[in-house]
């Protein structure tokens, strides 16, 4: 049994809703179907150009249409969807420096790596 944060009443949800979270609360499916249907669309999108897009349309859209405790919890939820298709769109790049006896150009090179736009890293030193 959830509550939902915007009409308080407390439902038996589907497993899996997308906007469900995990402190018990929820917002139950007849309060928030346009953004679950949005939440959703994530998944089909394919490139993260169109994922980074559609993602600031949910995060505007649920600005305008929710009040602030809410918004955060569906901006919480958007991050984390985003971030699980993220790495199921773009594969993990590993990046190694070596050092030894470079200590002076470590940081050098850790701030290069960090300044690339490709963002699922990992970096190895």
């Amino acid at each position: 049994m959830r509550t939902c944060l915007v009409c308080g009443k407390i439902n038996n949800m589907f497993q899996g809703d997308p906007l469900e979270f995990s402190d018990d609360t929820m917002i139950c499916c007849k309060c928030a179907n346009v953004i679950a249907d949005d939440i959703n669309h994530l998944w089909d999108l394919k490139t993260s150009k169109e994922l980074d897009n559609a993602k600031n349309c949910i995060i505007e859209k649920a600005q305008k249409n929710y009040e602030a405790v809410i918004y955060k919890k569906i901006i919480e939820k958007i991050n984390y969807t985003v971030e699980r298709i993220m790495q199921n769109l773009e594969p993990k790049v590993s990046i190694i420096i070596p050092v030894y006896n470079g200590a002076e150009y470590v940081s050098k090179a850790i701030k290069s790596v960090m300044a690339q736009i490709y963002s699922n890293i990992e970096l190895i030193i």
